[in-house]
């Protein structure tokens, strides 16, 4: 199977197959939906600015490296958490939809 780049954002890289269908999103080599988080947050049901609250507590708890896994529900998370992880120096992976719950990955 070829796989071709077809759009870049950090180091997550979206690939398609020869027939343009989506086949999975990539992190260095690692398909993100397969990732090994080291610590998994559930913050489901939290609103703004809980997510975060509990993201930077968890995050000063793991060693350099480490991923960890937030589970949200709040739609707003997606652009809280990016912007935050920039802001503090820490590295954000992605961001899957799994229905309701948002799941960001954080080193």
């Amino acid at each position: 199977m070829v796989l071709k780049r077809m759009a870049r954002e950090g180091r997550v890289e979206y690939f398609f197959n020869k027939n343009n269908t989506h086949n999975g999103i990539y992190d260095g080599g690692f398909k993100l939906e397969n990732m090994k988080a080291n610590v998994i947050l559930d913050a489901k049901g939290l609103a703004c600015p809980m997510p975060i609250v509990k993201t930077k507590k968890a995050m000063k708890d793991l060693e350099a490296g480490q991923v960890l896994k937030v589970q949200t529900t709040d739609k707003g998370s997606k652009a809280d958490i990016k912007a935050w992880a920039g802001s503090t120096g820490h590295q954000y992976l992605s961001t899957l939809e799994e229905g309701e719950v948002l799941k960001h990955y954080l080193r």
